[in-house]
């Protein structure tokens, strides 16, 4: 029974790991293509930083209710609340999807640079470099924790 549990929770967890990365794409793409391509970037600020706020306030109340259920040794309260905010946000993010309008903005012409160009911006760009050395740092240090955080 609890080796059974264990399989479809594993399964359960991929499949939607799976479902996530093969639309997420997509519907990057697709949500994108009715932004103003001039005004793409500034959008793409904003919703990073209502992100960013929505999940720390998120993180920090989620962790205050877990341990309030935990507290009272209840547990599989604390899941089932999870199960229940998780269930709430693909309902909200369905229907934003559903009320994106139906305008996309028709692509401009552009000059090709060549890949030589490009790639020499690219790496004389001593903000970009710094940028990447600390998204290094950051990956190898939550991934070389990540593991021992249950610890």
């Amino acid at each position: 029974e609890g080796a059974l549990k264990s399989v479809l929770v594993t399964f359960g967890v991929l499949a939607a790991y799976c479902g996530n990365y093969f639309v997420t794409s997509i519907i990057y793409k697709w949500g994108n293509s009715f932004v103003d391509p001039r005004k793409r970037a500034n959008y793409s600020a904003v919703k990073e930083m209502i992100s960013l706020a929505g999940g720390m306030i998120l993180t920090l109340t989620v962790g205050y209710v877990v341990n309030a259920f935990e507290s009272v040794g209840n547990i599989e309260g604390a899941f089932i609340f999870c199960a229940a905010g998780m269930l709430i946000f693909c309902i909200s993010d369905f229907i934003c999807l559903l009320s994106i309008k139906n305008h996309i903005y028709p692509k401009g012409s552009r000059e090709v640079e060549p890949l030589a160009t490009v790639l020499k911006n690219v790496f004389s760009n001593k903000s970009f470099i710094s940028v990447i050395i600390l998204t290094v740092l950051w990956n190898v240090g939550v991934y070389t924790t990540v593991g021992f955080l249950g610890t």
